[in-house]
């Protein structure tokens, strides 16, 4: 990331493809968009909702990336922050998983009111402009706020088309969205170090305790994996970036009501307890579960599972793990000599991608026939959109391709119509 920003995997998008790193991607900060953003650390990528949608993980700040106008080959994105302060980026702490204080320095809010405590990971997108990310012993949850276009109606909508102008278009991209942060209450919940967070769409959970209307999250602590209902995600009102205080109240006070709700229950493992034997549910058990867990497209969770190499060093061997989302069922799908984490499955092939962290640095991509994950709908506002949460983004696309591919199809359409014319957290 140092050297330019960005790459796209390209060969990602099926099976059997030989696989390149694309050149860099161009990232201009969308407040000054003549300065190149510069990340303070290693970003952690997510699709939030739609094609054109990224969120990236900067220490503990968060930021959006879209492509940026006035690139017709989708090779330049915008970066927006939507939530964290000026003071947060960067600050890795290596040493303690949940240091004194914790809870003090947390604050929910919208945008840049918003603080955390940690550098954020596991960034995990559940569609309607909802994303969820780790904050150390906590799940903080991130609802995107809608630009403020008015009445959608026809009358409306064509009035404003009449109006745009492309001056007022890279005006809007500047301002960008905006976060509302709220941290979700984690009922009868030991604060421990959460590692790993997906969510799980609801087909996927038929019959399951842990199934909510919205699906459910799965997170992981060392041991053991948990599943925490979820309600509908348009349930819970945010306000749309509005600066009424009383709204802004009504917002907060619905997400409490929800949060009060959820409680986790246990999908696979021990809490305390490790080991190395699958089975069901809380019979299976795991060494040391590394960072990140990954969803395939049949229900599937996937995580690596570390098995130290016994002489003190970083070394050992990583066992690729599954655990069914609706039972907890866990199997053990291989095991790689090396030491690896921050598994994914990508959405074009169902290839399973993890980074190599011992004995070199380096990305692997493994076919073991995976279903590939269902990806979100288009977006319906900034950060928001339908879909369930499955995954994120075209097959394969960065959001500049998908973005310019957007762009050349309705170019296309308006001449045949004869118009003119994108972890730092870091654990041994």
């Amino acid at each position: 990331m140092s050297e330019g920003g960005p790459q796209e995997l390209v060969g990602a998008d099926a099976r059997g493809r030989h696989l390149t790193l694309g050149p860099f991607l161009s990232l201009k900060s969308s407040s000054s968009p003549d300065v190149n953003y510069r990340f303070d650390g290693t970003p952690i990528y997510a699709t939030s909702a739609g094609n054109d949608s990224v969120i990236a993980v900067d220490g503990r700040v968060v930021v959006h990336l879209t492509p940026a106008s006035s690139s017709d080959d989708g090779s330049t994105l915008m970066v927006s922050r939507i939530a964290g302060g000026d003071d947060e980026a960067g600050g890795e702490d290596r040493d303690s998983d949940v240091p004194d204080g914790a809870d003090e320095q947390r604050r929910d809010g919208m945008g840049a009111e918003a603080r955390f405590t940690f550098d954020l990971r596991c960034p995990a997108p559940a569609g309607e402009g909802v994303v969820y990310v780790v904050d150390g012993d906590r799940i903080r949850k991130l609802q995107l706020a809608p630009q403020q276009h008015g009445s959608e109606g026809p009358a409306s909508a064509a009035a404003a088309a009449a109006a745009a102008t492309e001056a007022e278009a890279e005006a809007d991209a500047a301002q960008g969205p905006v976060a509302r942060v709220t941290t979700l209450a984690l009922a009868g919940w030991e604060p421990r170090a959460i590692w790993g967070l997906v969510h799980v769409p609801a087909e996927h959970l038929a019959g399951a305790a842990h199934a909510g209307p919205g699906g459910c999250l799965v997170f992981s602590t060392d041991t053991a994996l948990y599943g925490l209902p979820l309600p509908l995600s348009g349930s819970s009102s945010a306000s749309g970036g509005s600066s009424d205080s009383a709204a802004d109240a009504d917002a907060d006070a619905a997400d409490a009501a929800h949060a009060d709700a959820l409680a986790p229950q246990l999908l696979a493992g021990h809490p305390s307890e490790a080991g190395a034997g699958d089975g069901a549910g809380a019979d299976a058990r795991f060494t040391s579960i590394r960072i990140g867990l990954a969803l395939d497209g049949e229900g599937g969770v996937l995580l690596l599972d570390q098995r130290t190499a016994g002489d003190g060093s970083d070394g050992g061997h990583t066992a690729i793990r599954r655990v069914s989302a609706a039972d907890g069922a866990v199997s053990t799908l291989g095991v790689l000599t090396e030491t690896f984490s921050r598994p994914a499955v990508l959405p074009g092939s169902g290839c399973l991608a993890a980074v190599m962290t011992h004995p070199q640095r380096a990305v692997s991509v493994i076919d073991l026939g995976m279903a590939p994950p269902r990806l979100l709908g288009p977006a319906t506002a900034v950060g928001g959109g339908g879909g369930d949460g499955g995954g994120g983004g075209a097959a394969g696309a960065t959001p500049g391709k998908a973005h310019a591919r957007a762009a050349e199809a309705a170019a296309a359409a308006e001449e045949g119509a004869g118009g003119s014319g994108g972890h730092k957290r870091r654990r041994k």
